[in-house]
């Protein structure tokens, strides 16, 4: 727009061009997207959280099956330990997939639907028309 440059050819690649970006971010945002769910899954907090986690399970399991265990609570308070910290980790994968959730989306739908107007009125013609209210703008076939 600001090279003034209207002609049809130009706007038509210029919207092309908007698309072609648009698909490229999208590939490149699941591809991201993808990468680091993988990682988030894989990566040494992940792992170290999931293994404290089967560690406090498997600890209250062991004292629940020895004299102790019938003795006081603490098979149980390991286990919902373990339940807990198992539950933190599963949490914060899951707010950092929510937060990426947001940049998803490229917004070009408008620039690609402003451009295509543009083009429309400036290399198209069109027939005013009004009633007692309105003024249309008519393309004509």
């Amino acid at each position: 727009m600001l090279s003034e440059n209207f002609d049809e050819a130009n706007l038509n690649a210029i919207a092309a061009k908007i698309s072609d970006h648009g698909n490229e971010y999208r590939k490149l945002y699941t591809e991201c997207h993808n990468a680091i769910e993988e990682s988030s899954k894989a990566s040494a907090d992940a792992v170290v959280l999931g293994g404290v986690s089967a560690a406090f399970a498997g600890l209250g399991a062991l004292i629940k099956q020895t004299p102790l265990g019938d003795l006081a609570p603490v098979d149980e308070a390991l286990e919902e330990a373990g339940k807990g910290v198992g539950d933190f980790n599963e949490g914060q994968t899951r707010a950092l997939m929510e937060k990426l959730q947001h940049a998803k989306a490229p917004d070009i739908l408008p620039f690609k639907q402003s451009l295509e107007v543009v083009n429309d009125l400036h290399n198209r013609p069109h027939q005013l028309a009004m009633d007692g209210e309105s003024v249309y703008l008519l393309p004509l076939a």
